[in-house]
């Protein structure tokens, strides 16, 4: 199992598993809950389950132990507002009525966009001309969804 943490692209995966899944879930009952509740309330329990997991996992000697300081306090407060912000106006995207074929590979394409030039700005990450291309098909394949 240790050499599967080492692989990053195994993450990478089930990550799109898990994305593809909160999405069709999200779409299935946006109609039927008011928005701050359920994403306040699904967020809720994923940090239950994964707080739980890790504490089972210490007590086994699993996992290692956390020291917090006030840069990665203030790390985990904008990771919590921009999951949350994220599934909040997914939820009310699929609400306003948005088709899941095509709304959710346009945010998917957007975020790709946008982290790539996340990636270029602040840690000076490297394109080749393969990556060019790709940015560019995302960028048309944003102007095509859209009309």
């Amino acid at each position: 199992m240790e050499h599967l943490y080492r692989n990053w692209l195994f993450f990478a995966v089930l990550a799109a598993c898990m994305l593809t899944i909160h999405g069709l879930v999200m779409k299935m009952s946006s109609g039927r809950i008011d928005g701050l509740f359920f994403t306040g309330a699904f967020n809720l329990v994923a940090a239950i389950v994964l707080l739980g997991g890790y504490f089972i996992a210490k007590a086994y000697g699993l996992a290692a132990p956390v020291k917090l300081d006030a840069s990665l306090a203030i790390f985990i407060i904008i990771l919590g507002l921009s999951v949350g912000g994220y599934d909040f106006f997914l939820f009310n995207m699929f609400k306003a009525g948005a088709p899941l074929s095509i709304s959710l590979p346009l945010v998917y394409t957007l975020i790709f966009v946008l982290t790539v030039t996340a990636g270029l700005l602040f840690f000076k990450d490297k394109l080749a001309l393969h990556h060019i291309i790709g940015l560019i098909l995302g960028a048309a394949s944003i102007f095509l969804l859209n009309k």
